[in-house]
């Protein structure tokens, strides 16, 4: 069994590309609640690379320089695999805007005491207060008195990640490059027996793209904005779990299908770049399809 999730069993990881001047302030909320921070940073400019150095003055902080954008998934695997040289239990990993309450480990912890089946913990995920819409992510219905659920998914952002766990399955998939790799490896976890749980309570305030809120006949909707090449890498490596769980996780499957149908009408009645946008899904629905992956050229 693993140990608790405490301070002194946690390293944090968080991945960086071209962070703002904020990033220290967001750091210093971090190390109150672990025990070290690795920071991998993929490919920034030189002066944020310059900024970041100077936070290696306190012993606690771990900095590792990537001279290019390696992708998410590759940085988290990097992070991840310091931590465990380390000797930590759990890693809590953290976009570099991402701004955890001052008492998540602590709710954690709670969690971890709470659940059932510890040893099956294979990542925790927190439930969070979106930025631009002041909203919670996640609204539950009736929790039972549980400071926590079961689910499929939890994004990468704020989770907690059981070492054991992740060396179980093999950690992050590469070849996605960038997005969906939280979804990937939660699927991976749940068919080798581990489960997937996320706090009922938010523990952090999070941006998801660049959200923007529209009417949209009878209702407010909501678009996150996201970048050609972004909504290249949402739609092929959905497509991917897509053909490689269908007849493991149909429900799911058929969301995530339903997931991409909702952007592209989004896109063409709200977004920017329209037909560009258009191009780079059409591109990622053809790699998906074929099982095209690696960093976008």
């Amino acid at each position: 069994m693993a140990l608790e999730p405490r301070k002194e069993t946690i390293c944090s990881v968080i991945i960086t590309y071209n962070p703002d001047e904020e990033l220290p302030r967001r750091l210093t909320r971090i190390k109150s609640q672990a025990d070290r921070i690795v920071i991998v940073d993929n490919g920034s400019n030189q002066a944020s690379v310059s900024r970041l150095k100077l936070l290696e003055n306190d012993e606690k902080m771990i900095l590792i320089l990537n001279p290019q954008n390696e992708g998410i998934a590759r940085a988290l695997n990097q992070g991840i695999k310091k931590a465990q040289e380390l000797g930590y239990a759990w890693v809590l990993l953290f976009d570099q805007d991402t701004k955890p309450h001052e008492n998540m480990v602590e709710e954690y912890r709670k969690i971890y005491l709470e659940y059932p089946v510890k040893e099956k913990i294979g990542v925790v995920g927190a439930n969070f207060t979106e930025v631009a819409t002041s909203k919670k992510d996640l609204e539950f219905e009736n929790t039972h008195g549980r400071s926590w659920i079961e689910t499929k998914i939890v994004i990468t952002s704020g989770s907690l990640v059981s070492i054991e766990a992740y060396h179980k399955v093999q950690g992050f998939r590469d070849g996605f490059f960038i997005d969906a790799v939280d979804f990937e490896y939660c699927l991976k976890l749940i068919h080798q027996g581990y489960k997937v749980i996320t706090s009922v309570k938010p523990l952090m305030l999070h941006s998801l793209g660049k959200t923007t809120q529209h009417r949209f006949l009878w209702k407010v909707t909501k678009t996150t904005n996201h970048p050609p090449v972004r909504r290249y890498y949402m739609v092929r490596n959905n497509i991917v779990l897509v053909n490689e769980y269908f007849f493991k996780e149909t429900k799911w499957c058929f969301a995530k299908i339903l997931d991409i149908v909702k952007w592209i009408v989004l896109i063409v009645l709200f977004e920017e770049q329209k037909w560009t946008k258009l191009k780079y899904i059409l591109k990622g629905l053809a790699h998906g399809m074929a099982g095209k992956l690696g960093r976008y050229t």
